[in-house]
């Protein structure tokens, strides 16, 4: 934990465009294919996908074309992967009787790991700033 909150806002960015690309690999390669096996309607899958692909893509423009402004950057992502949180715990209440066990364990999982992830975003970029 001391190692992620000694990154800087532009690691940071690059380390959120990293998690956000492994979503979509997941999204895509596992749980879309067996779909059936999670429980989610593909239509939200599809949407998580969209999201997390969007995500990726911000993260990776922001860590290498920030120009000094990284951690205002990491702040806007931070905010933004609270809202795909806040998403995803959304569907999984209003899903939450079609969800498979395998379906609850991967998005509480994923829930957990994007909230905190958050909280070091935030950590970072409070820290940053204050300097």
């Amino acid at each position: 934990m001391n190692k992620l909150l000694s990154l800087n806002a532009k690691k940071m960015l690059l380390l959120d465009a990293w998690g956000a690309g492994i979503t979509v690999l997941l999204l895509a390669v596992i749980v879309e294919p067996f779909q059936e096996h999670f429980g989610m309607p593909l239509v939200v899958l599809r949407l998580f996908s969209i999201i997390a692909c969007v995500y990726t893509i911000y993260s990776l423009m922001s860590h290498y074309f920030g120009n000094r402004k990284h951690t205002l950057l990491l702040k806007i992502i931070a905010f933004a992967n609270t809202f795909y949180g806040c998403l995803i715990a959304f569907f999984v209440v209003r899903y939450f009787e079609k969800l498979t066990l395998l379906g609850k364990i991967y998005f509480a999982g994923e829930i957990v790991l994007i909230l905190s992830l958050v909280i070091v975003e935030l950590l970072t970029a409070y820290k940053t700033s204050e300097k």
